[in-house]
């Protein structure tokens, strides 16, 4: 299948319902129908058996991929002495399906080799008057390949002569009807639906804020948010992939194909900071449908993308991994799990939305949501909790989480004033001001004279998303007692790239690669503080962090400056957007 796949030179596609991953001309990943699901092109995770999609000339090239413009189109040119192939590869809106339009000037092959079900099935392949068929023999999961130009088709390969043409690649659970290659339903016209995949980017950037420096990343980042977004349900999930290892031999591999209370928060706050309000509100609905009156607001930490139970984790055993990185895994254990900062999470980004919307029937029509994490919030934030980092070891009384116990008491009070709901918002900033006195006195440690912030009561240690407290206004940005904490936090958690480490040890051992949200809070909290040439030089080794397309995933391998783990990821496109909003000079509201 050609060269190794590298993180650094993967492009994302998406069309809201599922995404795939392509590799200078290899799709080397495609779950179908839902970007949850089961997969039928994954060499990403294991180069042999995982099947992959793959169009080249027949002569030696060389290759050059990008996005056209601001959309989730590639556009892969291959050169060789007698002339160049371009190809122009997306995810069809409205169905399940790789559309490649392709112009060229020499001879060409394609490969298609699906692989169903995460590689365990290897389905039969005939070869049909309008292209190829792939299907199992139970007749589930079937791959419909449409093809339009000048080719002879000897199974899984196909050699094309020069000139132009398409080939559509269209899954289906069950075999259905007979598709011709002038019928097949939706797919006459590659061409009217590659200029349907490049308005639709246009017109959804078309209502966001403009930015003066940084524009580039600061698209790319809204196309990945938008493109994580699951539009029937309008879930936003964490990233596009599962098992992409965040340390290569940890056994540190999880799916994160899933919807986290705190992630989706993070991304409608940056929906809202960079205007796009309407897909702000689609996605708080999503958030507020899973919230729990009788108990803790939100019992589980995330959610499939049509707001059911996550399935249990699961080892693919007979896949490889990412660079025979095992496991490979499908599910998620921390659907289990009791996080109590998510709670903070939402009622941020709630708060965040009706202030940038004024939407006050919106806020009324929720407000039994809101008070249904007031009153868990005042009731129990005493108690120990898991950190943000889902720890898997013992409940401890995290600062940050502690923090966002008094961000939910905050801005309740707020909402409540703003409904003329005096003695409720007297009562939530009495609960908030005891919470603020309770970490003040608990979670915060002398060296010498000063005075500065703890991970957790009882320790010395730093964590990074206390970088988030100035953030959410629960201290000035320039008092003492952050800054104190800010210099520490540089000290012993910024890396020779310039990013930081989102702490200095966690229950997956010492943490060795940066994460790259928290350098997008360093580069807010400079902004926040005027210190401007900081915020740009954060934001810029961020950057320099990306792969060739200016795409994230959560961590950095800062040796060979790729990115590492799930890709791409929601944390850092949502940091990002901020950053760079607040960087060319407009602040969040708190």
């Amino acid at each position: 299948m050609g060269k190794s796949a590298s993180l650094r030179d993967l492009i994302f596609l998406s069309n809201g319902v599922t995404s795939a991953l392509e590799l200078n001309g290899d799709i080397v990943w495609f779950p179908c129908p839902r970007f949850d699901s089961p997969t039928i092109f994954c060499s990403l995770l294991d180069k042999s058996k995982g099947g992959h999609f793959s169009i080249h000339p027949t002569a030696n090239y060389k290759v050059s991929s990008r996005y056209m413009g601001n959309s989730l189109v590639a556009e892969n040119t291959f050169t060789t002495r007698a002339g160049k192939l371009t190809t122009r590869d997306f995810l069809q809106l409205g169905a399940t399906a790789i559309i490649r339009v392709f112009d060229s000037q020499v001879p060409f092959s394609a490969e298609i080799d699906p692989s169903f079900m995460y590689g365990s099935t290897t389905p039969a392949v005939d070869v049909t008057d309008y292209g190829l068929k792939f299907n199992t023999q139970s007749q589930q999961d079937c791959l419909y390949v449409t093809i339009k130009g000048n080719y002879k088709a000897f199974g899984r390969r196909i050699d094309f002569e020069p000139g132009k043409g398409y080939i559509v690649a269209s899954y289906s659970e069950y075999e259905r009807y007979k598709i011709s290659s002038d019928e097949s339903a939706g797919h006459a016209n590659p061409e009217k639906a590659l200029k349907a995949s490049l308005d639709y980017s246009a017109q959804n950037l078309s209502g966001s804020k403009k930015v003066r420096e940084f524009s580039s990343a600061y698209y790319r980042s809204i196309l990945v948010l938008l493109g994580l977004t699951y539009r029937a349900s309008w879930g936003i999930i964490a990233a596009a992939t599962t098992s992409m290892p965040t340390a290569m031999g940890r056994d540190t591999n999880w799916d994160y194909r899933y919807v986290w209370i705190r992630d989706a928060s993070y991304a409608i706050e940056a929906l809202c900071s960079c205007g796009l309000l309407s897909h702000a509100n689609k996605a708080l609905d999503f958030l507020i449908s899973n919230v729990d009156v009788s108990s803790k607001p939100f019992v589980h930490p995330l959610f499939t993308i049509d707001g059911l139970e996550v399935p249990l984790e699961r080892r693919l055993n007979w896949l490889s991994g990412y660079a025979d990185s095992k496991p490979v895994r499908i599910g998620n254990i921390a659907y289990v799990q009791m996080q109590k900062d998510c709670e903070g999470d939402f009622m941020s980004a709630f708060y965040r939305y009706f202030k940038e919307s004024g939407d006050m029937a919106y806020v009324r029509e929720n407000l039994w949501a809101i008070n249904a994490l007031a009153e868990w919030a005042r009731k129990t934030w005493q108690n120990p909790s898991l950190s943000m980092w889902e720890e898997r070891l013992e409940e401890k009384h995290f600062v940050h989480t502690k923090v966002m116990d008094w961000v939910i008491l905050d801005r309740a009070s707020r909402f409540y004033d703003s409904l003329g709901m005096g003695e409720r918002a007297r009562q939530c900033r009495d609960a908030g001001m005891e919470l603020y006195k309770d970490i003040m006195a608990h979670g915060t440690v002398r060296a010498g004279n000063s005075k500065r912030f703890a991970r957790q009561y009882g320790s010395q240690e730093v964590d990074s998303s206390l970088l988030l407290l100035p953030l959410y206004g629960f201290v000035d940005v320039n008092s003492d007692l952050f800054s104190n904490t800010l210099e520490v936090i540089e000290q012993r958690l910024s890396t020779k790239g310039g990013i930081l480490l989102r702490n200095e040890h966690d229950f997956e051992g010492d943490v060795s690669h940066p994460f790259t949200l928290v350098s997008a809070w360093l580069a807010r909290v400079y902004a926040k503080r005027g210190e401007r040439a900081k915020a740009r030089k954060m934001i810029l080794d961020l950057l320099r962090h990306s792969n060739n397309h200016l795409l994230m995933s959560e961590r950095v391998d800062t040796t060979r400056r790729e990115p590492i783990g799930n890709f791409p990821q929601l944390f850092p496109h949502a940091g990002l957007i901020e950053a760079i909003i607040e960087y060319n000079g407009k602040q969040a509201p708190i």
